[in-house]
């Protein structure tokens, strides 16, 4: 027993060092707290481990670092007592719900300075940089070959870019003290981000040329910031519900403002251009901004086509301070004050050039609403866009394939229209007609949204979408009335029960090759009826037909014999005869005859029932 025992104990301890000593690999089977900075030189990787880490993590020239489920906690007693640093030639990957924060948080970690290859996806980064004067900036990252995606970057100090080659994708980016990102002298990629809740702005820069597209961009400090010569493109972003501004351009920047929905933001608006910049701004949906729709000034140069600017709480569009603008091939209708406006401080501003012909004005140019130094005629009678889905209808009820239709009006040359179904890209159709054919028999029998999405050549995209209900199960019908076993005659009422999954839309009759006639329903006893009259048909056997159609048209037939007879029995008296003496007995003799048989005689004497046979002979004695 001890030598088995032994032998146990040996292997168990051969297994653990064989384990720790696997190249690139260090097991942890307990929470580990490491004293002292970690230094990676070689190829490092965990899985599943939690670290607390007493010193920095630096990543060398040649280090290769790995995270799987790894959870490091920097266990700073002071704000950036602790810093993370990638070098040039180094690689850190932190993957699969990895997640990196302060062991205390309120102790922030310093900088996590990236300059080699890194890598984050599906994974956190939280409390890193902080705010006083002696702060961290929080990720840094002066890689060019650095990307990350499907993460969570919360309550550190801000993102930091300042390198081409950068992509971050698909994150959420909330709540950082300062700026969700700050991009500076690179051009980065950001797209389809979620980016709110940041205390000064959702994304800051200067001097860069970074492509902004497709993020949402919401209950920031402000949207969007950028000056200092920057060049952003800024596309097809969802931006709103900011404190401050939408969009900001300032000092020498060169923007391109396309596809984008910038709405109910605060400040003076939806865009801000000032200060000698220059700006496409197409293809936008601007409305309901606490200020203007689009505010410029400073010297600022601006062709602002295709847009629809609406509902905002001051000016439209305001240019003011040497501003010189285009517009034109836009909706301006409806916002408060005015549509285009060259005031300041209530009064003209002689020093701006606007020309803004060939704008739609919804009801006409409304010149207590235009600036008298705007050139505004021409102008557009029809709206600059519109889709319409017009088959099939709202509410309605269908089934197998359907073609859903649209009807689309572009003033700027239409480009794509997009048809989803439950949110979800089903088809895209660039060229008439604009439809789409539904296959409903892969789609659940329930209530779903169809919507269509289009998009004109300047980026503009409007939405319309309907409800519709799927139902491609037949309805159930029985006939209650008429019986088989039974003969009617004279008024007929036939009742049927027919149900469905969704709702009948009609239940139809006839007899025998009759036209079909329509039912009404009874909500008393839940049946469909009809009342027809059997002295219009052969006495005999007749086929009573009917057919159940529910909303989407489905059909259900089923059918029923029943006999009529109208034609009254032949009936005579054999004995006695009439008009003959009878003495104390007497037998009655009748005969009948019918085409359904008959059922029974009766006898009456002096008008009154005496008697009753139903078999042969038909006598009464």
């Amino acid at each position: 027993m001890l030598r088995a025992g032994l032998k146990c104990v040996l292997l168990l301890i051969f297994l653990f060092v064989s384990l720790a000593t696997v190249p690139g690999k260090r097991f942890v089977f307990a929470d580990s707290h490491l004293n002292g900075d970690w230094i990676v030189s070689g190829t490092e990787s965990y899985y599943g481990e939690v670290f607390v880490l007493n010193g920095n993590l630096i990543v060398e020239d040649g280090g290769n670092l790995t995270f799987r489920k790894v959870t490091l906690k920097m266990n700073c007693s002071y704000n950036g007592q602790y810093n993370i640093t990638v070098k040039h030639g180094g690689e850190f990957y932190v993957l699969e719900g990895s997640v990196i924060t302060s062991s205390n948080s309120d102790k922030r970690i310093g900088e996590f300075i990236v300059a080699g290859t890194f890598r984050m996806n599906n994974s956190e980064l939280h409390e890193c940089g902080w705010t006083d004067a002696e702060g961290a900036w929080g990720l840094v990252i002066v890689s060019d070959d650095a990307i990350v995606e499907n993460s969570l970057i919360s309550n550190n100090f801000r993102v930091n870019i300042g390198s081409d080659g950068v992509i971050f994708r698909n994150n959420n980016i909330t709540e950082n003290d300062h700026h969700g990102m700050f991009v500076w002298d690179s051009s980065p990629i950001i797209c389809d981000n979620h980016i709110s809740l940041n205390r000064v702005s959702g994304i800051e820069g200067g001097d860069c040329s970074p492509t902004v597209r497709n993020n949402t961009i919401t209950s920031n400090g402000a949207g969007i910031v950028f000056s200092y010569e920057a060049n952003p493109i800024i596309q097809d972003n969802i931006i709103t519900l900011n404190n401050g501004e939408g969009i900001i351009g300032a000092d020498n920047c060169s923007l391109i403002i396309q596809g984008n929905n910038v709405t109910s933001n605060g400040g003076y608006g939806g865009i801000v251009i000032k200060l000698n910049c220059t700006g496409i701004i197409q293809g936008n949906m601007i409305m309901n901004n606490s200020m203007d729709g689009i505010h410029s000034g400073d010297y600022s140069n601006l062709l602002i086509q295709g847009n629809i600017i609406t509902s905002n709480g001051e000016d439209g569009v305001r240019c003011n301070e040497n501003v010189q603008a285009e517009i034109h091939w836009n909706d301006i209708y409806g916002n408060r004050v005015r549509d285009v406006s060259t005031h300041n401080h209530f009064e003209y501003d002689p020093s701006v050039s606007v020309n803004a012909t060939y704008n739609y004005w919804g009801d006409g140019p409304d010149s207590e609403k235009i600036s008298q130094n705007v050139l505004y005629n021409p102008w557009l009678t029809e709206s600059i866009f519109s889709a319409e889905i017009t088959n099939p209808l709202s509410g309605e009820t269908v089934s197998a394939s359907v073609t859903v239709s649209t009807e689309v009006h572009a003033q700027n040359v239409f480009h794509k229209i997009e048809f989803y179904m439950d949110n979800k890209l089903e088809y895209t159709a660039h060229d008439m007609p604009y439809e789409w054919n539904l296959d409903t028999t892969q789609c659940t029998e329930t209530e779903h949204k169809i919507a269509a999405k289009a998009y004109d050549l300047f980026g503009l995209k409007i939405s319309t979408s309907i409800t519709v209900f799927i139902d491609n199960t037949a309805p159930t019908v029985s006939i209650r009335e008429p019986e088989p076993e039974n003969i009617y005659c004279g008024i007929v009422r036939a009742s049927v029960n027919a149900t469905d999954i969704m709702e009948i839309g009609n239940v139809h009759v006839k007899v025998d090759n009759t036209e079909w006639l329509v039912m009404t329903y009874d909500p008393a006893d839940l049946l469909w009826k009809y009342d027809f009259n059997t002295t219009l048909l052969s006495d005999g056997e007749h086929t009573l037909m009917t057919l159940a159609l529910d909303k989407a048209r489905n059909p259900a037939t089923t059918s029923t014999v029943f006999l009529t007879d109208n034609t009254p029995p032949i009936l005579t008296i054999q004995t006695p005869q009439s008009g003959i003496t009878v003495g104390l007995t007497l037998i009655v003799d009748v005969q009948a005859s019918d085409s359904t048989g008959t059922s029974r005689i009766e006898f009456y004497l002096q008008d009154v029932l005496v008697y009753t046979v139903t078999d042969t002979p038909y006598q009464w004695s």
